[in-house]
């Protein structure tokens, strides 16, 4: 055994003894008390730690062939700190999924043996011979000798034109389509009347221009000669909601307005609604309706008369079920100004609704059921 002067970077007093082809194999200090010696420590696992140890440090060491660092397995009764730095180890690959095919594997399942498959056809049915398909070729030749040289040219099919009365409101089909108007003139057409549910109102089209509403000027309503299905019983409904006198809060409404040439007499024209769905206010403590009937008919009213458009214009009462008073009505217009461009569009829903004063809160008088059965219904006046 050789013993040697630990010089390189230890303190003055330690001393290690080694062989030839092993590591340190002990060391010892000669000064335990003020001694300090700073070594690499190489642990099995991969690990390199740098030891500061003052004071007393003793212990015993091995070592691995070919290494040429003193190992130590132990210290005993020291006070140091260890660092460490980890190097990378070699990770094992996961082992490959088993596979899901019971094809695979140890014990594959063989394929079953099938028979040879048979054409689903006879090649002979056809009756198909050599020098068929020369005949194929001549035959067209002849059907081109047919033309004379002529280019052929296919007739263009005609433009689409909608069949006489399928256009909206009109049985012209050489008109304008952007025109609705008859003839050059404007027209009412009111749907006919729905004998099954109370002889309610089912929807009113029309086309206006100026110069018809001028030369049908529309009439006021007369509810007490003359009223539609349900309107006894919508004012009924209304004092029973907190709303007097029910004259101020229920309306026979037309469904193309007076002002528009619509007629105040006639059924086909008229519906039961709520003020605030028809018209401006005349309760004080009716909240009204900013969105009512009268507001887009105002509009129409100007784009006709003031700007000279042509208004296609349809009005339709939607009910709920087989009751006889609407929850409310859409109202299209499209018009076409007098240079042929688009004019006014509309397309709103009102509903009819009116505020009750006695439940603080907004009913649609066309949903009402008593009960649990609607009303009203029939004939229900």
């Amino acid at each position: 055994m050789i013993t040697d002067q630990w010089s390189r970077n230890h303190t003055p007093g330690v001393t290690g003894s080694y062989r030839p082809t092993m590591a340190w194999d002990t060391i010892a200090s000669t000064n335990p008390l003020a001694g300090q010696a700073d070594y690499w420590t190489q642990w099995s696992r991969g690990h390199e730690s740098i030891v500061s140890t003052p004071g007393y440090r003793g212990g015993y060491a091995t070592t691995y062939p070919g290494s040429r660092r003193w190992r130590s397995w132990s210290n005993y009764g020291t006070r140091g700190r260890t660092m460490l730095r980890t190097k990378a180890r070699p990770v094992r690959p996961p082992r490959p999924p088993i596979p899901q095919n019971p094809n695979r594997g140890k014990h594959p399942k063989p394929a079953p043996n099938r028979p040879t498959p048979k054409p689903d056809w006879d090649p002979g049915s056809g009756q198909w011979k050599p020098g068929d398909g020369w005949n194929v070729v001549l035959g067209a030749l002849q059907m081109i000798d047919m033309l004379g040289d002529q280019q052929y040219t296919p007739d263009a099919l005609p433009s689409p034109q909608p069949a006489p009365g399928a256009g909206p409101g009109g049985d012209d089909s050489s008109r304008d389509r952007r025109d609705c108007r008859r003839a050059g003139s404007g027209w009412i057409d009111p749907s006919p009347l729905d004998s099954a549910n109370g002889n309610r109102a089912t929807g009113v089209e029309a086309c206006l221009d100026s110069a018809y509403i001028a030369d049908h000027p529309g009439s006021s309503t007369a509810p007490k000669q003359i009223a539609p299905p349900g309107y006894t019983w919508a004012r009924s409904t209304a004092g029973y909601l907190g709303n007097r006198p029910p004259s101020s809060w229920v309306n026979a409404c037309h469904l193309i307005a007076a002002q528009l040439g619509g007629d105040g007499k006639d059924l086909r024209n008229l519906s039961t609604c709520a003020r605030s769905a028809n018209a401006t206010r005349v309760a004080a403590d009716d909240p009204g309706n900013p969105e009512r009937m009268s507001t887009y008919e105002h509009l129409i009213n100007k784009a006709i008369n003031n700007e000279g458009q042509v208004v296609h214009y349809q009005v339709t009462p939607d009910y709920a079920g087989n009751r006889t008073v609407p929850t409310g009505y859409k109202m299209v217009a499209r018009g076409v100004k007098p240079d042929g461009t688009p004019g006014i569009y509309l397309n709103k829903f009102v509903p009819n609704e009116m505020f009750s004063n006695k439940f603080g809160d907004w009913r649609n008088i066309g949903r009402i059921s008593l009960g649990g059965n609607p009303v009203p219904v029939g004939a229900t006046p």
